[in-house]
């Protein structure tokens, strides 16, 4: 798995992992795995759907939306920050 994708804020973290091996022909859903980490719990979340429209990028799982460009995020109305520079 690679790490591609990171959000953070005081108390919550989120990060998109790329399954290694996974053919481009998979669903997403087998290639990509979302994970929010709150006080200490790690949940994953269920991907339903993803897209880009102008320079937003966004997911949407059944615990909420995602929504995220190069500088920040917001998960279900909180803000984060995109910290995916430090995977680097």
């Amino acid at each position: 798995m690679n790490a591609i994708n990171f959000f953070t804020n005081e108390s919550l973290n989120i990060f998109e992992l790329r399954s290694s091996g996974v053919p481009c022909s998979e669903p997403k859903n087998k290639k990509y795995q979302w994970f929010l980490i709150n006080e200490g719990k790690i949940i994953k979340l269920n991907f339903i759907e993803m897209g880009t429209s102008n320079d937003t990028n966004y997911r949407i799982f059944e615990q909420g939306k995602l929504v995220y460009n190069d500088t920040s995020a917001e998960f279900n109305g909180i803000k984060l920050k995109n910290n995916t520079s430090l995977l680097n």
